[in-house]
């Protein structure tokens, strides 16, 4: 019998039977490490692989994914993007049966807040759903699966798609399959495999999608930290969880305050011995590795990366050196690759912005975070609004602060799935492009979008569905699973750091503080918006512009005239050094400090 590989996953509506929506934002401990709600995973492995064909992988690559989940993107990543014939390896699970594990002291599955303990783990769960091991029947599945899944297409529904007839669904999906047809056929004329990566590190925030999706072994999950009632006993996310909440009357006797302080004191210490970048080498893949932990813990990755099983596939800029990580910031990029797929909420927004921010200062050579091993390459998957807003450019409505940093320290190219729209609104609404400046309410704009979106290049596109993603949003009325969405609310992103960042360490705060101040008046014009920094700052016109000092200053000349949200990012290096180097400048750039001035 062949070697038992990683089992397919179970089809995309079957998925909230094996892996519920409960664990998606359930870690270990739920108070140590933030949780993330608003989690959004892909399920089509055809999305998956052509994400990962998209970052062409090399053999020696070294991939750290963090929020993978069951492991639909980690699957791709261990296969470098081929595809794989899941019928051989369904037949061996099929003959094998599952895999069955005694957790030694009886595993503590934690499922829609409630604390159980199973005495045995059968892996996969979901054996009698998978394929037919026979040729014949793989390939009318296959057939019948082709409507559902996805590829480069034309546009998507627009909101008048979405009211037009069933006829104009049929022919959609019609045109879709021809599509998907023709792509087939040319990736079988000059289809070859890729390369796999050396190795692939699965972390993941909440252990038991990956006890359930992955195969760990439940015994090297350890237990779950839970809060505890007045009694002691684990009381879910109502009780008590650290000692200055235990109160010292209302009830409780001394004999079970010393009690639950007691537990609470051993729950401290098991999370400060814990080591949250262990790895566990998973049973099914050789190149795969399992890191039960969140992508929220300070440096884990850094850690990972110092992990003897993974730092010694990590190539050395100096061989004659004893670690990886002191390479060059202008040396060629390190084997190393971070994918991600970031939560669609604010507390994703918020590893988002720390991951962007993370190369400041590494190119003048005070790397922080894993920017020691070098330049990089982040691949993210992440949801229309956070790709709109690190995308776009000068004049576009979702051009922000964030967005300014992202371009002026990364040079971005999208991923699979695909989906560009051209200055969107705020909220990522729209599905197509709009002309720069475009407002609904002024008289003759419709003829001018049309003109506009006539000749304007909308670049591949993905066609998704909604079980080609998990949880799948609540159908509307006159939806269907068969209707694709008006735009994938999945698309991918590749950021690549470069070698001459513009923005420093010492002028950090000034970037910061120039940023803020400017963007609040965001339609206003730079030489009417000055003033915001600070009293006489509307004095620094001429050296902006270049009229006075010529050449003393970084960027090049900007026009004050311009709207702030139409500068580019060259125009604020201008604008951030001229402040930098003025004499008269806030004494404090955080903004706490320089409001607190502005009130005395």
């Amino acid at each position: 019998m062949p070697k038992l590989r990683l089992p397919p996953l179970p089809p995309a509506e079957k998925w909230k039977n094996y892996f519920p929506r409960a664990l998606l934002p359930l870690p270990l401990d739920p108070f140590a490490p933030v949780d993330f709600p608003n989690r959004i995973l892909p399920t089509n492995r055809e999305h998956t692989d052509e994400f990962v064909r998209a970052l062409k992988l090399k053999e020696n690559d070294i991939v750290l994914e963090q929020w993978g989940g069951p492991g639909q993107l980690t699957r791709s990543l261990v296969n470098g993007g081929n595809k794989v014939d899941e019928g051989p390896i369904a037949q061996a699970w099929k003959e094998h049966g599952p895999v069955v594990t005694k957790p030694s002291q009886g595993y503590k599955a934690a499922y829609d807040q409630v604390v159980r303990k199973r005495k045995s783990w059968s892996f996969p769960e979901w054996l009698d759903e998978l394929p037919d091991g026979n040729p014949e029947a793989s390939k009318a599945s296959k057939g019948k699966k082709s409507k559902s899944t996805t590829s480069k297409a034309e546009p998507s529904a627009t909101e008048a798609e979405k009211s037009a007839s069933e006829s104009e669904t049929s022919t959609l999906e019609s045109e879709t399959s021809t599509l998907e047809s023709n792509q087939m056929a040319e990736s079988s004329t000059t289809s070859k495999q890729l390369p796999r990566p050396r190795l692939v590190v699965a972390t993941e925030s909440s252990p038991e999608l990956l006890v359930r999706g992955l195969g760990l072994e439940p015994d090297n999950v350890e237990e779950r930290i839970e809060t505890l009632d007045r009694y002691g006993v684990p009381g879910g996310r109502t009780g008590y969880r650290f000692p200055d909440e235990v109160p010292k009357s209302k009830g409780l006797s001394q004999e079970e305050r010393d009690a639950v302080l007691q537990q609470l004191d051993n729950m401290a210490q098991r999370r400060q011995t814990s080591d949250p970048a262990k790895v566990f080498p998973s049973l099914y893949e050789p190149n795969l590795l399992l890191n039960p932990s969140s992508p929220h813990v300070t440096a884990l990755q850094r850690h990972l990366l110092a992990n003897p099983l993974i730092s010694q596939h990590i190539e050395k800029f100096d061989p004659n050196s004893d670690s990886p990580d002191n390479r060059p910031w202008n040396a060629p990029p390190p084997n190393i690759v971070f994918v991600a797929t970031i939560p669609d909420g604010s507390r994703g927004e918020t590893m988002l912005h720390r991951w962007i921010h993370s190369p400041i200062g590494a190119a003048q050579g005070t790397p922080s975070w894993f920017w020691t091993y070098g330049r990089i390459r982040i691949a993210f998957l992440l949801g229309r609004r956070f790709y709109d807003r690190l995308t776009s450019g000068p004049g576009e409505a979702c051009h922000s602060k964030i967005t300014i940093v992202t371009k002026a320290l990364f040079d971005l190219t999208p991923l699979p799935p695909y989906h560009h729209v051209f200055n969107n609104d705020k909220q990522s609404r729209g599905t197509e492009p709009r002309p720069p400046g475009f407002m609904t309410t002024v008289q003759g704009q419709q003829a001018k979008l049309d003109e506009f979106r006539a000749t304007y290049d909308k670049g591949p596109r993905t066609i998704m569905y909604p079980n080609d993603i998990y949880p799948r949003p609540v159908l509307q009325a006159g939806e269907t699973e068969s209707r694709p969405f008006p735009r994938p609310p999945l698309l991918g992103l590749l950021l690549e750091p470069k070698v001459n960042c513009v923005i420093t360490m010492e002028q950090r705060q000034v970037w910061d503080f120039v940023l803020r101040r400017l963007f609040v008046r965001q339609s206003h014009s730079l030489r009417d918006s000055l003033p915001s920094l600070a009293f006489g700052a509307n004095l620094l016109v001429n050296k902006i512009e270049g009229k006075q000092d010529p050449g003393s200053y970084s960027g090049i000349d900007t026009d004050t005239d311009k709207i702030i949200k139409d500068l580019t990012v060259e125009e604020w290096f201008r604008i951030v050094d001229v402040v930098d180097k003025w004499p008269f400048k806030p004494s404090s750039m955080l903004l706490a400090d320089y409001a607190a001035g502005q009130e005395s």
